[in-house]
C-alpha cells in the first residue's frame, strides 16, 4: 500500500540485491539493502557535467611496438588466461562491448575459443594490434553518478578484454614489477602488504602495549 514514490526506492534496493545473491554476490547484496537512496540528478544536467569532465582528447598516438624498453611477450597459456579470469569476476558492470569478466570465463570453457583468445591477449599486451582496434578497446562506457549535495561522479567502465590482457601482462612480469617497487607501494605482488604499511606508523610506546600487540589489535576490525 501507499504511493508508488514511498515504495520505489526499497523495490529498487531489494531488487538489485536478489540480482547480486542470484550471482553470488552477497556483500554486493547486503551494499545495495543498505545504502542511501540516490540523489536524482536530471539527464541534461549529468550530461552537461560528463562533458565538461571529460571532453574530447587528442587523437590516439602511433606506438612503437619494436622499442626495446618494451617487453615482448610470448604466447600466454590457456590455464593463465582461465585463471585470471576467473580472478577477475566480481560482478563489474560491462564495457562497451557489453562483454563481462563472468561471461569471458563462461566462454573461455571452450577449448578453442580460450586457444584464440589467449593469442588475441598477446597481441593486445604486445601492442600488435591496428590503430582502430586499439581505439574500441581503450574506449569506455561513461555514466555519471550524483556526488555530494550537487555535482556528478564520472565512472568509465573499461573494456573487459584490454583489462584481461593488461591482467595477464602484470601476472607475466611481477617478479620484475616486485623488484622495481617494491620499497615504494604495498599493494601488489606482497605478502601482507597492508598490514606492513600500518605497522610503519605503530610504534610501540613505553608503557604502553609494544608495537606487536598494538599490530595484532589493528586488525581485528574488518574495516581497517
Amino acid at each position: 500500500r501507499g504511493s508508488l514514490a514511498l515504495w520505489s526506492r526499497p523495490c529498487r534496493a531489494a531488487n538489485s540485491a536478489l540480482k547480486w545473491i542470484r550471482e553470488g554476490y552477497v556483500g554486493k547484496a547486503a551494499k545495495a539493502l543498505a545504502r542511501d537512496p540516490p540523489r536524482r540528478v536530471d539527464a541534461q544536467t549529468m550530461l552537461q557535467d560528463l562533458v565538461a569532465l571529460h571532453p574530447s582528447g587528442s587523437p590516439v598516438p602511433p606506438l612503437n611496438v619494436h622499442d626495446e624498453r618494451y617487453t615482448r611477450f610470448e604466447c600466454f597459456s590457456v590455464d593463465s588466461v582461465r585463471q585470471a579470469a576467473s580472478a577477475a569476476c566480481c560482478g563489474a558492470a560491462p564495457g562497451p562491448s557489453g562483454w563481462t569478466d563472468e561471461l569471458m570465463a563462461t566462454a573461455l570453457a571452450d577449448d578453442d575459443f580460450a586457444t584464440d583468445f589467449a593469442a588475441l591477449a598477446t597481441d593486445i599486451a604486445n601492442g600488435d594490434v591496428s590503430t582502430p582496434l586499439r581505439k574500441l578497446l581503450t574506449g569506455a562506457r561513461l555514466v555519471g553518478i550524483p556526488k555530494g549535495p550537487e555535482g556528478t561522479r564520472p565512472i568509465a567502465m573499461g573494456e573487459a578484454f584490454l583489462k584481461l590482457a593488461c591482467t595477464l601482462a602484470i601476472n607475466a612480469t611481477k617478479d620484475e614489477l616486485s623488484d622495481v617497487f617494491s620499497d615504494t607501494q604495498f599493494g601488489a605482488f606482497r605478502s601482507a602488504g597492508a598490514q606492513e604499511f600500518v605497522e610503519q606508523f605503530l610504534p610501540g610506546r613505553p608503557g604502553r602495549p609494544g608495537s606487536r600487540y598494538v599490530r595484532l589489535r589493528s586488525f581485528r576490525c574488518c574495516w581497517r
